[in-house]
């Protein structure tokens, strides 16, 4: 089939004390369609620990997602079957990774719209906008960055908005969440993906094989030689009247001594047609003074 793309990302920080880790695996097709996504995100603290796994799955006509809470021991779950229809042009945490950089490298429409979940698995509408070019400075160093702003439009609360910046190869520079205290920011300045360049295939030279004075080969030709041989041998033993075909030719031809030995051939063997044609040049043959 088509192959794939595998998303993997992780996200650690620590705020009052407040520890969160988050790590995503997401299966996606070329045309960013999830296939498997697995989200986990825990939350700790010196009192409790807080793990919520989410697992989406796409089937035949459906997504299918089961989430489990664990808080200090004890564990929620839940599972909620979407149709393709709700989730029309779904756009899941490991696509909007791959999407965004596809953005940057590829260009970013002002603005256009998609289908995501919101914090509550519940659909909804989630938007891109472009926030065009900005210098930013990583460790005394300016770089020229794209922003790009999502947001997820929640029926049930109020937007919760992503402000991104990246290089032009893809790399994540800047992330920052409107509202909220914490900003993700590059330490230092990557070195720029580069694309792939293949070597040229080399030429190989064709072996030269000296079939004369190679003792094998040789020899299978001489077999091969015989065996034609003998076939054709056989062949005008079973057909006789090949021999007189050919006899009468090569008087004619004598005779005639055409200039176009071609044409005079054509002309001659019109004579063995089933159909009878009589010809200039078998006739002439027989009819000398």
């Amino acid at each position: 089939g088509a192959p794939l793309l595998r998303v993997e990302a992780t996200n650690e920080g620590i705020i009052n004390g407040i520890s969160s880790e988050i790590t995503l695996n997401a299966l996606l097709t070329q045309q960013l369609e999830t296939l498997t996504q697995t989200l986990v995100e825990k939350v700790m603290t010196p009192q409790h620990t807080i793990t919520k796994k989410t697992t989406i799955v796409r089937e035949e006509n459906e997504y299918k997602l089961d989430q489990e809470i664990t808080e200090n021991g004890k564990t929620q779950s839940q599972l909620i079957t979407y149709t393709m229809k709700g989730l029309h042009v779904f756009i899941s945490e490991g696509a909007n990774l791959a999407l965004q950089r596809l953005l940057v490298k590829k260009g970013l429409p002002l603005s256009f719209e998609t289908s995501a979940l919101d914090i509550d698995n519940v659909p909804c509408m989630m938007s891109y906008i472009s926030l065009g070019e900005h210098n930013l400075t990583i460790d005394n160093t300016e770089v020229t960055v794209f922003g790009i702003e999502r947001a997820v439009h929640s029926k049930q609360s109020i937007p919760t908005s992503w402000q991104s910046y990246f290089l032009s190869d893809g790399h994540l520079m800047l992330r920052v969440q409107v509202g909220a205290p914490m900003t993700v920011r590059a330490k230092s300045v990557p070195q720029l993906f580069s694309q792939e360049e293949y070597m040229k295939e080399p030429v190989m030279p064709k072996p030269v094989f000296d079939w004369r004075n190679d003792i094998e080969l040789y020899s299978k030709y001489l077999g091969l030689k015989e065996k034609l041989k003998a076939d054709y041998l056989l062949y005008l033993r079973n057909n006789p009247v090949v021999k007189d075909m050919l006899s009468d030719f090569i008087e004619a031809l004598l005779m005639q001594k055409p200039e176009n030995t071609i044409e005079f051939a054509m002309e001659f063997f019109k004579s063995y047609s089933v159909n009878g044609l009589s010809t200039k040049v078998f006739l002439d043959s027989r009819i000398q003074p």
